[in-house]
């Protein structure tokens, strides 16, 4: 199946601020995968790109959409890297030189720069469309912006819907700076005519449960595949509860939470179904920073699960939102309290590995408190 790829290339030079480029291409990345037609977009990414980098790139990957993000000058350049990491200007007559040779089948430029629009507006004299910013724009801006964009290309919109998307969800997140990104495109073309992606879903393999779970209610058994078809009306319990997993661990927790909803669905008696449905719902924050509606509803379904087969791990969970939710903001705490919390932990059945996916899926302050729990967890 022909892909349509993306050509993501970065630059921070170390003599400009520090931009929070990894996580561009790290939320980028997760909405792709959250889309519909997400085997039908290759992600490729070029880091602490030099000029020359943008030879090899062009010519050996040959993408459909190349996506700069980086700094940009008032006076229309961008700012590469040269080979001590110092920054290099490339001026917009230029950029137009460069996609005059190697346009190949490029149908966007995606500028994601301060004052990019004067790059824009040259590059679509031999593009299709670009997208271009009319002034500065903030780094979470930035971010938000591109996410959408291309998980709405991801769904199959066209080029103008993608573009109108990301604008909305700057203006969605309170953020300052929808009217910042512009859409150019060249005399007689119509950007609402143009779809990137091929409108096909796909079937998905996925490896083995690992071991340390596979004695859990209504999990996969360790060594057997699990074959799941996107789209399938009928949620199957155990494929998306393995799915889930995977997604957790790599932390990718909006495409988690679903997967769990849909094996709480079909295994409505499965407790770590409910637990790693409460983890997921954290989203790799710290307890304290979480709103209050948050909380309740990530408590919701802990109880769930301590209710149907309590385990070490959901007494860890609970007494980590006792101890830094409810107590770091100074509430009132719940019963049974901490301590209560820690000493039903020490008595539960315990499984191996799995107060490291507990710790890796929230950010916690106390090293006192992790280096207990992982002692006590043995």
């Amino acid at each position: 199946m022909s892909k349509t790829k993306v050509l993501f290339l970065a630059a921070n030079p170390i003599k400009k601020n520090m931009l929070k480029l990894d996580e561009e291409i790290r939320t980028v990345s997760e909405k792709i995968r959250m889309s519909d037609y997400r085997d039908s977009l290759e992600l490729i990414s070029a880091w602490a790109t030099r000029p020359d980098d943008l030879l090899q790139a062009l010519n050996q990957h040959r993408p459909h959409i190349v996506h700069f993000s980086g700094h940009g000058t008032s006076e229309g350049e961008i700012v590469l890297v040269d080979n001590n990491r110092n920054p290099q200007f490339v001026s917009a007559a230029t950029l137009q030189r460069l996609f005059s040779t190697l346009k190949d089948n490029i149908q966007l430029v995606v500028l994601n720069a301060c004052y990019s629009k004067t790059q824009a507006e040259a590059i679509t004299g031999v593009i299709d469309c670009a997208i271009g910013m009319n002034k500065a724009v903030g780094d979470d801006a930035a971010i938000v912006f591109a996410a959408s964009l291309y998980r709405s290309i991801g769904f199959g919109r066209s080029i103008r819907e993608a573009f109108d998307q990301g604008t909305v969800a700057v203006s969605l997140h309170n953020l300052s700076g929808d009217d910042t990104p512009q859409l150019i495109a060249r005399t007689g073309v119509d950007p609402a005519r143009i779809v990137l992606v091929q409108a096909t879903k796909t079937v998905e393999t996925y490896d083995a449960v690992p071991q340390t779970i596979a004695s859990s209610p209504g999990s996969i058994q360790a060594g057997r595949d699990v074959t799941i078809t996107l789209g399938a009306d009928t949620p199957n319990g155990p494929a998306q509860f393995a799915t889930g997993l995977r997604y957790l661990r790599q932390r990718l927790y909006d495409l988690a939470i679903p997967c769990f909803l849909k094996a709480i669905e079909a295994m409505p008696d499965d407790a770590d179904s409910y637990y790693y449905l409460a983890l997921s719902l954290i989203k790799g924050a710290r307890p304290k920073m979480l709103l209050d509606r948050d909380v309740k509803r990530i408590e919701q379904y802990l109880n769930t699960a301590i209710c149907i087969q309590p385990k070490a791990k959901h007494y860890y969970l609970a007494a980590i939102l006792n101890y830094d939710y409810y107590a770091a903001n100074g509430l009132s705490t719940p019963r049974p309290g901490f301590n209560d919390l820690l000493r039903s932990a020490t008595l539960a059945p315990k499984e191996s590995g799995e107060v490291e996916v507990l710790l890796n899926s929230i950010i916690l302050r106390d090293d006192q408190l992790i280096s207990f729990i992982r002692q006590s967890s043995v």
